[in-house]
């Protein structure tokens, strides 16, 4: 019996999927204290990469369902990251709870980011046979980008002098790259047109660099109980981020912290712009109308 479609409205819908895909995936795990310190690190969360892997299936002509796997092994690649950038940040907060090494310790912490990799990656191996070894390309390739990402993270927070491109290069690897792979894992799901891949992965790099800039903003202005992580964690840890660079001479103007704001939002348009015209190249589908939606929906985020 051939699966159908899934209709609007699509995030509740899709979003249920993933969330039993992980809890599934967690539920094989031993013994029974690492599953439980597993199902404390998979709660909550926006979950934005694994929606947009099953949109993006959906918007080359997929069945939305077929890319859950893909979808839920992007976000257990997610989830453990934010596990180890948290140790290394020595943040207290994350998804409105006590981050995993401040809840339990550092090296069952640890243990738990490297669990779900190996999750992650069994979880892939459900993807189509004919492009799985193309997609675990993708996925190993945006693996190692975010190695690198948070590698280049650590390494500029030790210089004075941070430029613009090298602070740029830091967020594709660090953030970008998992959304512009998360995209075009979910095409690849249900296609091999290298077109349209291409298409979503661009859609998918851009909206990365949007959310990171929002996300800068939103570390030196928001409130925790909003976010639901820990804040200032940059400015402690002497990061570079764009409204860093936005508000010194790196950027060879010194403004005032009111227009490098202005600056920013500008920045955030710009690449929803690119992301918006990387999806004219992709049939109308219900799928490309709410990947429109969720370009915009980064634009004003306060969360």
């Amino acid at each position: 019996m051939q699966t159908q479609p899934i209709m609007l409205p699509y995030q509740d819908q899709l979003l249920a999927l993933v969330e039993n895909r992980i809890a599934s995936a967690v539920r094989g795990v031993e013994p029974d204290y690492l599953r439980s310190v597993l199902c404390y690190a998979t709660r909550g969360g926006k979950r934005v990469r694994p929606l947009l892997t099953m949109l993006a299936c959906g918007a080359v002509g997929g069945v939305e369902e077929q890319a859950v796997g893909a979808a839920a092994a992007v976000e257990l690649l997610h989830t453990s990251s934010l596990i180890h950038d948290d140790i290394m940040d020595a943040a207290t907060l994350r998804r409105s709870q006590p981050t995993v090494h401040t809840q339990f310790d550092v090296p069952v912490a640890i243990l738990a980011g490297d669990t779900l990799i190996a999750l992650a990656y069994k979880e892939l191996q459900a993807t189509p046979p004919e492009r799985c070894d193309r997609i675990l390309q993708v996925f190993s390739g945006a693996f190692l980008n975010t190695c690198e990402g948070q590698g280049y993270d650590l390494s500029l927070s030790l210089r004075p002098v941070v430029g613009k491109a090298e602070h740029r290069y830091m967020v594709e690897k660090k953030t970008a790259k998992l959304l512009e792979a998360s995209a075009a894992i979910g095409a690849l799901v249900a296609t091999g047109d290298d077109e349209r891949v291409k298409a979503l992965a661009q859609f998918g790099y851009n909206i990365g660099m949007a959310y990171q800039v929002q996300d800068d903003l939103l570390d030196a202005s928001a409130e925790e109980d909003v976010v639901g992580k820990s804040i200032g964690v940059d400015t402690m840890n002497n990061r570079q981020t764009f409204l860093k660079l936005a508000y010194s001479n790196s950027i060879d103007v010194l403004v005032s912290e009111h227009d490098s704001k202005q600056q920013l939002s500008v920045l955030i348009r710009r690449y929803t712009r690119k992301a918006h015209e990387a999806l004219r190249l992709l049939p109308p589908t219900p799928a490309r109308k709410y990947l429109s939606s969720l370009a915009d929906s980064f634009v004003d985020r306060r969360c």
